[in-house]
């Protein structure tokens, strides 16, 4: 359900971006299209929809109590269940005998709620899920809330640079300065409220950062996240320039593949860990297999590009005479070979509606077109688009085995601070740098910047296609190659430490919970993953 947010942004961004900014009496210039560089989109609808659709549901909100009551059948005390640390069914039923509370009769609700061993199963813990009325509520409020952090994540960076003429180094660094420190300090904050002072907060990082296995699993996952963020933030450009498409058929294909990838990816990990009852060793392993393979991927993208003939003339001699001017872009197109930044630096002198004909650096007797020339390659297009989908599956095949490694390697009263912790660092390590880092790469590439004001650069309208690729994809490969590198070092000591004598945890990696702890740990799943 949690993807039902990122599914609507896409999609909603992909249809206003593909309508004039403007409405009514405002009608689209000559000559531009939704092919143009000089198309803008109508981005501000995009936030009507959302402010209303935030608001109805906060209706429904403040219809909740002030506390919710706990199901009966799940409150459970700590008992010892050291012999059934395989059945997370026997964990309940050793608590159910133990206490006063009802039995759970129904042997096949037992099933759907602690033991998804089969396929089958699945769907029945989905039922039960889907008949909760507060968790129903809360995905789709989730849900809502997510497309704004998408649609923000997607176009904000695009949307300074474009409306307050800035380029997309300095755009992505305003915006990772402002946005990233008010979510650490709000994550920071949520997380230590709840904890309501029940414990020294700085006794809790201190002993939290002393943890290895922890710290490493999260600078592990802060280097991971350096390219979901940097992917999330740039891929539909990169599409849009590389492969010669429009910002709406960029964001449809982009939300079209990565968000189904990522919803099977992460569906996927939960059942595997859960199927296998993957220890911590088991979880690194399949961690290090999906990393290995998104490594490939990358470096399979990295060949992926339109082979275009293209050649985007500036000044040329036969023009010179003509004194054009170096900011204006009103492309032209010659055979679909070579691209002109405008008539003028091609020499014509005749203009007949899109055809433009007594070009002085052309031969005699050839026309040309309005508009860049467009080398579709569907090919290259669609190999890249499959290529991408399967990164992305394995790429979010690890967040559930991160997150199990995380919460049991950290004592039990750390877990929900350890993620809290865990989210600010990432944000810190990864959030900060990753659109300031991309940015300059992508900026970089630029072939023509737009004039602002008062002779300053402005945003970008053609990026070096042949190129963009080998940088931007260089750069992710060796990002991912530090992540499989601390992977190794990971596997490595957690190896050692179940080969130690006398170790509790050589038997079992995960230490047994008790029933409380595991139906808080299983929350805390749900949660983070939401």
């Amino acid at each position: 359900m949690v993807a039902l947010g990122p599914a609507l942004g896409f999609l909603m961004g992909s249809a206003l971006l593909s309508q004039w900014i403007n409405i009514g009496h405002n009608e689209i210039p000559n000559g531009i299209t939704t092919d143009d560089p000089r198309w803008i989109g109508r981005w501000w609808a995009g936030f009507l929809v959302s402010a209303c659709s935030l608001t109805i549901l906060s209706f429904f909100l403040c219809t909740f109590p002030s506390k919710l009551p706990r199901d009966i059948n799940q409150i459970a005390e700590s008992v010892d269940v050291s012999q059934s640390t395989n059945s997370v069914c026997a964990l309940g039923q050793a608590a159910t005998r133990r206490h006063t509370l009802p039995k759970l009769t129904n042997p096949t609700q037992c099933k759907s709620l602690c033991q998804i061993s089969k396929i089958k199963d699945i769907f029945t813990s989905i039922t039960d899920l889907l008949m909760n009325f507060t968790y129903l509520l809360i995905v789709l409020i989730n849900s809502v809330e997510s497309i704004l952090v998408v649609s923000f994540t997607t176009f904000m960076v695009k949307y300074i640079e474009s409306v307050f003429n800035l380029s997309s180094s300095l755009s992505s660094t305003l915006t990772g300065s402002i946005v990233v420190p008010a979510a650490v300090f709000g994550t920071f904050t949520g997380g230590y409220l709840v904890r309501r002072f029940h414990m020294d907060i700085f006794t809790s990082i201190t002993d939290l950062l002393m943890n290895f296995t922890y710290l490493l699993i999260v600078l592990i996952n802060s280097v991971e996240s350096i390219l979901v963020v940097s992917f999330t933030t740039f891929m539909v450009k990169y599409i849009e320039s590389v492969f010669n498409l429009s910002s709406s058929l960029s964001s449809t294909l982009t939300g079209s593949i990565v968000v189904p990838a990522a919803v099977f990816g992460t569906f996927t990990g939960g059942y595997l860990v859960r199927r296998f009852h993957m220890g911590i060793l088991q979880c690194i392993k399949m961690i290090l297999m999906a990393c290995l393979i998104s490594w490939f991927g990358l470096i399979a993208l990295l060949f992926l590009k339109c082979q275009s003939t293209t050649i985007y003339q500036g000044d040329t001699q036969c023009s010179n005479s003509c004194h054009c001017a170096s900011h204006i872009y009103e492309p032209i197109c010659y055979q679909e070979q070579i691209t002109y930044l405008s008539p003028c630096h091609a020499g014509c002198t005749f203009i007949n509606g899109t055809d433009y004909s007594n070009c002085t650096c052309l031969p005699k007797g050839q026309n040309v077109r309005s508009g860049s020339c467009q080398n579709k390659c569907f090919t290259e297009t669609f190999l890249f688009l499959l290529i991408l989908f399967v990164v992305t599956f394995f790429q979010t095949l690890m967040a559930t085995p991160q997150l199990i490694i995380i919460l049991r390697s950290v004592q039990h009263e750390l877990q929900s601070f350890g993620l809290g912790l865990e989210n600010c660092i990432m944000k810190i390590l990864a959030q900060i740098p990753a659109p300031i880092l991309f940015g300059i790469i992508i900026d970089n590439q630029c072939l023509f910047w737009s004039q602002a004001t008062c002779d300053r650069r402005g945003s970008c309208f053609i990026y070096n296609g042949d190129r963009l690729p080998l940088t931007l994809f260089g750069t992710a490969i060796i990002i991912k190659g530090i992540s499989f590198f601390l992977l190794i070092i990971l596997l490595i000591v957690t190896i050692r430490r179940h080969k130690t004598p006398n170790n509790p945890s050589s038997s079992h990696p995960f230490p047994p919970p008790s029933t409380l702890q595991f139906q808080e740990q299983e929350n805390l799943l749900i949660i983070s993953t939401s």
